[in-house]
């Protein structure tokens, strides 16, 4: 590879690293607008649809502080602790998903579910 070249192929993985910063700035965007219209009642975009830009982020900046920051509602229920977390954010869609979810959890029991979008509930 002569100078030329290796300018070329470096100028290549600048307009790709340009371009993913832009991405990510636009998914932090979006992802934090449907958050928001999601925990104030009026969903703008289907479950689908922003996990798809959930996944997206993830895949190009896994350490985005959006992807651990935690939805809030509209603050009108009354705060309780939870006798087991509720982790609504991680989702598992087979056994695998689930185990490497586990490996990072650990409680001595687990109590798992299919997910019903848009509601979680904890009757003490």
């Amino acid at each position: 590879m002569d100078l030329f070249e290796h300018a070329d192929e470096m100028e290549k993985v600048a307009v790709k690293k340009s371009s993913s910063v832009k991405r990510i700035k636009e998914l932090e965007t979006l992802i934090v607008k449907y958050q928001d219209s999601y925990y104030n009642g009026e969903a703008e975009i289907s479950d689908a649809e922003f996990d798809k830009l959930w996944d997206e982020l993830k895949s190009l900046d896994p350490g985005n502080a959006i992807l651990h920051r935690v939805g809030k509602d509209s603050g009108n229920f009354q705060k309780v602790r939870h006798v087991m977390p509720m982790g609504s954010q991680e989702k598992a869609a087979n056994p695998e998903e689930f185990f490497a979810w586990a490996v990072k959890h650990s409680y001595q029991e687990y109590l798992v579910e299919f997910k019903l979008d848009g509601a979680s509930l904890e009757l003490q």
